[in-house]
Parts: structure tokens; C-alpha cells; sequence
């Protein structure tokens, strides 16, 4: 008979191997991706050449630094990647690397990514696991003798925020484009046909439903089936094949890898000790088992009240966009921050007009010059970015044109996962007039039919 669970249970001391394990794996490759920023240029490209960055609500205090400074930063977070996987200084190494790496993210809002946004949640979940109590050199350097144990909240956690990631975005692919359609998927596919190899296979007509399913399936029963004994094994061949077709077939950089190696958090806890013993024909003593403490601290409580209180707020920050009305793929009112990934093909081509209200005087607004590539392609599938956009137009032609009161407004003709094309927003808002906030905006227009009407 099972007995009842009590709060002491959370703090049982388990095996700290296999969190030892990700702590590495988590630094290494957070290190690594700062490498590939500045190998491929990225802060000159996403950065340095804008004169504008958008931001996110409530983060408009959030900017890139002046060079060499926004470099710097990114070092710094290879730095403390690094610190972290050697398990050097590692509470004050994994607090550094959350906040530098939350400021990198947080800098241009046209980067965003849910990957990027996991790897912050899972850096500032990093500073509360004690993942540095094995094969770390904090142990040797301050000769630490406790056992090699965390309490087991700390395995749970993660589990619980992986596995969330995995639901929501099975439950995001539950839409007509993606399992009627098959699309955008199936349009990704078919492009990428004149890829050695693997183009023949992309260019067959079944493998975007193919993809489509597999995917909804994948994200669906992942969790469950690494949790269970007896698919555990095959749960990470299926997600070991599922994330290398990732990196194969999309360029998502170190997300494949990364989600490999968090797969093995769902394992038992002394694995890593298991497999080495097993690699090497060594005898690995285990750590013994303990029991819960007879009773808990005020400040033991107190973590877990704050971890109650963020695992609710994970599970519930995804359903907001039910809050807002039409289809969320087209307004993006809830998209972020709600593990709605790879569900979505926007384009879109915009043009703003500035008008002098007591001339009636209208401009269209010339502002290629003012951004790079990527901030005017994906700034006009998000109606916050056009705000922004409005209020740095109006900014710009106030000193141009020495007149105070200007309005601005959008032709954002938009069309979603290729089917047919309309008007994002109203183009009678001013969208100079308009502020970033949370409630429903009303001068977001409804999503037009699916697909292209038949002739």
C-alpha cells in the first residue's frame, strides 16, 4: 500500500548523478551557442547594424549594449556556461548565467524564440538544484564531504517543466492547418528537395502529414513513455531519432542536442553511475538510499511554496490566449511564452502612411534604412511590433517635418501558413496613438478563410 505524500517526501535524497550529468551537458552547450553567435557574426547581423530594437512588454528598459559591449556579454554567458558544467562557483555560476543570458534574450524581440525562452527557464531553475554535489570542483575546492545526493524535487522539476514543454506543444498542434493541412510543415519539407540525400525523401508527397502526425504524436506520449519503465529505452531511441531529424532537416542550432540530453533526466537518478560502471566493468557503489528529513525548515517550505506557485504559473501562461479573441496564430495576442513551436508560416508585406492631421498631408513611410532584414520581416506578423513601429515612425517624421501631432498607420497585408492573404489590422488606427499592454487589441482583424478561394 502506497502511503500518503507529504511535503518531506519532496526533500528525499536521491542520487545526484544524473542532474550532475545535465549540469554539464547545460553548460557545455550553453557555451558552445555563444561560439556559434559570434562565429556566424550574429550580434553585427541582429544587433549592431539596427538602429532600432524591439522589446517586449513590461522590458522596454532592456537594449543591446554599444559595442564591444553587447560581445562582452555574450562571452560572459559562455563564461558561465562553462563554470556551470565544471561546477565552479556554481550558485553564484548558474545565477550569471540566467541573467546574462535572460538580457541577451530579452534585447531584440524579433529573435524570439521558445527555445531561447526554455534555455532561460532552465538556467534559472539551475540556481536552486544543488546539481553541484558530484563531479564538481566546487567539491574539491572547498573539500565538500556531504553525500552525493539532492533532494528529489530537484529531478521532478525538471521533469515537470520539460514534459510541459513537450503537452502544450502537442495540444498547440491540435488545429485545422496543422492536422488537416499539414501545413506549414509540409511547405518546409517540399523546400528543402534539392538537399543532398535527403531532398528525395522531402519531396514526397505523404511526408508532410507523415511529419505532421509523427510530431503531434511525439510530443504527446515523449513524457509518459521516459517515465515508464518499459519504453523508457524505446521513448530515447524515438526521441534521440526524433530531435537528430530536427537538426538534419531544420536549422534550430543547439536545441536537438540540448533536448537529447534532457531526455536523460527522466532516468533513474544514479544512471550515469550505472552506465560507467557497465562501460568500464567497474564495480560503482551506489549511494545509499535515505529517508525524508522528520521535519521540514521554514525556508524548505518556503522553496517549495515558490515552486508550487511557478509550476502553476507554467501551466497556466499557455491557455491565456484563450483570453483573447480569433485564432492566436494569426493575432500572436498569447503566442509567446506558451510552447506553440513550428506551427506557423507568416508573410507579410507592410507599408506605413504618416499623416499630418491639420493638412491632411500623408507620406508613406520609407524605413528600410532604419533596421536590418529581419526586424522589418518578422516586426509586421506581430501587432505589438507594429506599435513600436508606429511610435518610432512618428518619432522620426516629428523631427523630419517639425510637425508635433502625427498619426501613423498600417497596410499590413499578411498571409498565414500559405493560405489566403488580408489585412492584419485595421488601417484606419493610428497606431502612434496605440500603447503596449495586455488587454485585447479590437483593431486586430479577423483571420481570413484558410485557403485560397477555388477559381
Amino acid at each position: 500500500m502506497i502511503r500518503n505524500l507529504t511535503l518531506r517526501d519532496f526533500y528525499r535524497p536521491v542520487d545526484v548523478a544524473s542532474l550532475a550529468f545535465w549540469r554539464i551537458a547545460f553548460g557545455l552547450l550553453m557555451a558552445w551557442d555563444m561560439v556559434k553567435v559570434l562565429q556566424f557574426e550574429e550580434i553585427r547581423i541582429y544587433y549592431a547594424e539596427a538602429e532600432y530594437h524591439f522589446s517586449y512588454n513590461f522590458f522596454t528598459w532592456v537594449r543591446p549594449l554599444p559595442e564591444p559591449w553587447t560581445t562582452i556579454l555574450h562571452i560572459v554567458v559562455g563564461i558561465f556556461g562553462i563554470l556551470v558544467a565544471l561546477g565552479l562557483f556554481y550558485r553564484f555560476a548558474a545565477a550569471g548565467l540566467c541573467l546574462t543570458y535572460t538580457y541577451t534574450f530579452l534585447m531584440e524581440k524579433c529573435n524570439y524564440n521558445n527555445h531561447y525562452y526554455l534555455m532561460c527557464l532552465l538556467a534559472g531553475l539551475m540556481i536552486l538544484i544543488p546539481a553541484h554535489r558530484a563531479w564538481s570542483l566546487d567539491r574539491i575546492l572547498f573539500k565538500d564531504k556531504r553525500p552525493e545526493t539532492a533532494p528529489v524535487w530537484g529531478v521532478w522539476l525538471l521533469r515537470f517543466q520539460l514534459g510541459l514543454v513537450y503537452f502544450y506543444a502537442a495540444i498547440a498542434k491540435i488545429n485545422y492547418d496543422w492536422m488537416v493541412r499539414a501545413e506549414p510543415i509540409s511547405r518546409w519539407l517540399s523546400s528543402r528537395s534539392d538537399r543532398p540525400f535527403i531532398g528525395p525523401v522531402m519531396a514526397w508527397e505523404p511526408i508532410g502529414p507523415l511529419f505532421a502526425y509523427s510530431g503531434f504524436l511525439f510530443d504527446l506520449l515523449i513524457a509518459p513513455a521516459l517515465l515508464w519503465k518499459p519504453t523508457r529505452k524505446y521513448a530515447f531511441i524515438a526521441a534521440a531519432l526524433f530531435h537528430g531529424t530536427n537538426s538534419i532537416v531544420f536549422d534550430i542550432g543547439i536545441f536537438p542536442a540540448l533536448a537529447l540530453a534532457a531526455t536523460s533526466i527522466f532516468f533513474e537518478p544514479d544512471w550515469p553511475r550505472r552506465v560507467w560502471g557497465t562501460l568500464t566493468r567497474q564495480f560503482i557503489p551506489r549511494v545509499p538510499e535515505e529517508r525524508p528529513p522528520d521535519r521540514l525548515l521554514g525556508r524548505q517550505k518556503a522553496l517549495l511554496a515558490f515552486l508550487a506557485f511557478y509550476c502553476l504559473l507554467q501551466a497556466l501562461i499557455p491557455f491565456r490566449h484563450h483570453l483573447y479573441p480569433g485564432d492566436v496564430a494569426w493575432t500572436e495576442e498569447g503566442h509567446q511564452w506558451s510552447w506553440r513551436m513550428k506551427l506557423r508560416s507568416k508573410d507579410a508585406l507592410v507599408r506605413y502612411f504618416v499623416t499630418d492631421p491639420a493638412t491632411g498631408l500623408t507620406w508613406v513611410a520609407d524605413v528600410q534604412d532604419h533596421f536590418t532584414a529581419q526586424q522589418i520581416r518578422n516586426h509586421s506578423k506581430d501587432p505589438d511590433m507594429l506599435i513600436q513601429m508606429g511610435h518610432f515612425i512618428a518619432d522620426i517624421y516629428r523631427r523630419r517635418e517639425g510637425i508635433e501631432n502625427l498619426e501613423v498607420r498600417a497596410e499590413a497585408n499578411l498571409r498565414l501558413n500559405y493560405g489566403t492573404t488580408g489585412l492584419l489590422v485595421d488601417p484606419d488606427v493610428d497606431l502612434a496613438a496605440q500603447r503596449l499592454g495586455l488587454l485585447p487589441k479590437p483593431w486586430i482583424l479577423e483571420r481570413p478563410p484558410r485557403e485560397p478561394p477555388n477559381r
